[in-house]
């Protein structure tokens, strides 16, 4: 058995903007299109500390080669 030093804890979230964005990115176009709300912005609030982020979906879509 072995007994370490005790360590405080302490809350704190490590969430982002850039945190969220990069999972965005990870789904596909037809989902960004169902995850967009009626005001026609994704929103996403961090379930640890409930910071809200609202992102614009074309921020999201692949361009298009003519």
């Amino acid at each position: 058995v072995r007994v370490f030093e005790a360590m405080p804890l302490a809350d704190r979230c490590r969430c982002s903007r850039a945190r969220a964005l990069d999972i965005i990115r990870t789904f596909s176009e037809d989902e960004i299109v169902e995850f967009t709300a009626e005001s026609g912005m994704i929103h996403v609030n961090c379930e640890f500390c409930s910071t809200p982020y609202e992102f614009d979906p074309d921020e999201f879509r692949k361009p298009t080669i003519n």
